[in-house]
């Protein structure tokens, strides 16, 4: 019988004690001075035994071990070929996966000294940033060493490298500057006054199913929890759709990046872009078809443009949430 992973490296463990190192998944690179955010939590290169645990951790809990969704992509890489002719309806693209040389491998760990949640509170501020950190295998070490692994989020990265050559981020100084700003200000946030925690980490459960449809409608859930009230009726202007579409044309003069339209249809007025959405959103709830061919969906283009755009306008409206808590708060309100 297998060894679990807990007993085998429990006298190997080499990391902080108390604290331990959680594997993050989608970080090739750091700046040669580090990559610390906060006191308590420092990105490096994982060490051998480290590399060795995440793999049994992978192992034990039958991840990479043959299907879809199983290429190790911390050890291959993966190289998309354009489809020679289009055969039928489909279009279809194949893919050769190498293995990479021990020296190229992708493991980079978080190391943190601390026992309770601030190494997930690191992740929860990072959502709000272009550079979400994804966790997968950790060890931890309080009175004894917990191993333990994300499987869904490990399959989630995975099926996503399965499809995208190069799924890594390289960290560079201006991203470690700005993700310890937006840790800081969530370790000072009143989530009294504008609950954050709850609805960013609904965000990375969303983020993690499989299906686009459902997640559409989870990235919009989201949205309206944060910026709309129960409309009346009795009043049109009250709708949904309406509170949507004023708030988010308002909220996009503040945001820290704006939405970029343009990577929709060209030329499209934001509110046709809105409308649009929220019809989608609409015959997603009611069990419509949706026609990315017709008058209302065009700008669109399709539903992976439009769920990146969706996803990319919750995660600003939580970031200025963040940023002007009580500014989101009133517009709730109102």
């Amino acid at each position: 019988m297998s060894v679990h992973p807990l007993y085998e490296f429990e006298s190997l463990y080499d990391g902080p004690k108390p604290g331990g190192v959680i594997h993050v998944m989608n970080v090739a690179a750091v700046p040669e001075a580090g990559a610390r955010i906060g006191e308590h939590f420092t990105i490096r290169r994982a060490s051998d035994v480290e590399v060795r645990a995440i793999r049994r951790l992978h192992e034990w809990h039958g991840l990479f071990v043959g299907g879809f969704g199983s290429r190790n992509p911390f050890e291959t890489k993966v190289e998309r070929h354009a489809p020679e002719a289009q055969k039928g309806p489909l279009i279809i693209a194949s893919y050769t996966t190498e293995r990479l040389p021990s020296d190229d491998h992708v493991y980079w760990v978080a190391e943190h000294t601390s026992v309770g949640v601030d190494v997930y509170q690191v992740q929860w501020a990072s959502a709000l940033t272009p550079w979400l950190l994804e966790f997968g295998a950790s060890m931890r070490w309080h009175q004894s060493l917990g191993c333990g692994v994300h499987e869904d989020d490990v399959r989630r990265f995975a099926g996503f490298a399965d499809l995208e050559p190069e799924p890594f981020v390289r960290l560079d100084t201006a991203a470690i500057d700005e993700l310890n700003d937006v840790f800081s200000k969530w370790r000072q946030h009143d989530h009294a006054l504008v609950d954050l925690e709850s609805p960013v980490r609904k965000y990375l459960r969303i983020r993690a199913l499989p299906n686009l449809e459902l997640r559409v409608l989870g990235y919009f859930a989201l949205l309206e929890s944060l910026i709309t009230h129960k409309p009346d009726p009795k009043d049109p202007t009250e709708s949904l759709m309406r509170q949507i579409r004023s708030k988010m044309l308002l909220l996009d003069d503040r945001f820290e990046r704006k939405l970029d339209y343009e990577n929709l249809t060209p030329g499209t007025a934001p509110t046709k872009v809105w409308n649009a959405l929220y019809e989608y959103r609409s015959n997603l709830a009611h069990g419509s078809v949706s026609d990315f061919q017709s008058k209302e969906l065009r700008c669109l283009l399709t539903p992976g443009k439009a769920e990146t755009f969706v996803q990319v306008a919750l995660v600003s409206v939580m970031r200025q949430a963040l940023e002007e808590p009580k500014l989101i708060r009133n517009l709730k309100a109102c």
